[in-house]
């Protein structure tokens, strides 16, 4: 999961906003909510290797913070407002992409 709050007050800020939010879409990213986005790793190995690849295109200001958590411990978020509006099916057992 990345948590980020990145500014948007010079257009500049607002270019490498858009950058960083562009190139976590296209490798496989997923926004949860608005600056909350996952991925499905299938390992730990890939997970240190998406760690290295966000840290190389992390915006210089703002504030980008990586949570490793399991399938199981995702599959376990409970909404206590509002509904999962994404196309991940959670179940304890898996994640299935449809």
């Amino acid at each position: 999961m990345i948590f980020f709050d990145l500014p948007t007050t010079t257009s500049k800020d607002i270019k490498n906003y858009s950058k960083f939010t562009k190139t976590i879409k296209k490798s496989g990213y997923i926004m949860s909510q608005y600056s909350i986005y996952t991925k499905l790793v299938v390992s730990p190995k890939c997970a240190d290797l998406e760690e290295n690849f966000i840290k190389k295109i992390c915006p210089t200001e703002g504030n980008v913070q990586l949570l490793i958590v399991t399938e199981k411990q995702f599959a376990s978020i409970v909404y206590v407002i509002g509904e999962n509006k994404s196309k991940i099916l959670n179940t304890i057992d898996k994640i299935v992409w449809i």
